[in-house]
């Protein structure tokens, strides 16, 4: 009897390992290549405008592929019309809550920063 359960579980070790030996599939997938170079369109300096507020962007005196190969034109614009464009509403909402700030120049405010972080904070959280 154990040499009937031994060779029993022999044989189901062995197809076991038979199992192992399965054919492994690859999927293959095919990536479209491009038909055409997709063309970027790029606006003018002049065009950007900021919310009215108390601050106001500087104009950039330039175009934005000026400063190439050094910059490229796709990155000037992102900083100037993206990014300065947010920071500056963004100023200019956040002053608008604190009563007498847009008054003051970005100087004196960064000035009281410095000064006196907490009540500015403070201020702002109101």
């Amino acid at each position: 009897m154990k040499k009937i359960q031994l060779l029993v579980l022999v044989f189901l070790i062995v197809l076991s390992f038979g199992s192992c030996r399965k054919k492994k599939y690859t999927e293959v997938v095919e990536v479209p290549l491009p038909t055409k170079e997709e063309k970027i369109t790029i606006g003018s300096p002049d065009d950007v405008k900021a919310e009215a507020g108390a601050f106001e962007m500087a104009k950039l005196p330039y175009a934005y592929d000026a400063l190439s190969p050094n910059i490229d034109a796709l990155t000037m614009e992102m900083h100037y019309s993206k990014h300065y464009l947010t920071y500056t509403n963004n100023l200019n909402a956040a002053v608008e809550k604190v009563p007498g700030l847009a008054d003051q120049s970005i100087e004196d405010i960064l000035l009281n920063l410095i000064s006196s972080p907490t009540n500015f904070l403070f201020t702002f959280t109101l």
